[in-house]
């Protein structure tokens, strides 16, 4: 990120995701369309945790902060229609 408006914008595009997933958003749906906005307001290396970016000379934005922390909380959480599949019944 590179100055404090894209902080700022970052900041309230995470609080309406955090609203909108209180509202009762479909996990699965939710976690798809803020992916970009997850990786966005963080950072680091694809084989370690990634770091929230938060902080901008000082100030912290807690929206960014909040939603980087709920995003990963929910993909924990939710489970992977991928795996585990049922066993095809085709006989």
């Amino acid at each position: 990120m590179e100055d404090v408006i894209t902080y700022i914008a970052n900041d309230a595009r995470c609080q309406i995701a955090i609203e909108e997933l209180k509202a009762g958003a479909d996990t699965l749906k939710w976690l798809g369309e803020y992916l970009v906005l997850y990786e966005t307001v963080t950072y680091g290396p694809s084989d370690l945790p990634r770091i929230i970016d938060c902080n901008y000379q000082g100030v912290v934005y807690k929206g960014i902060r909040q939603f980087a922390r709920l995003y990963i909380q929910t993909h924990l959480g939710h489970k992977d229609p991928f795996s585990n599949p049922e066993e095809d019944n085709w006989e």
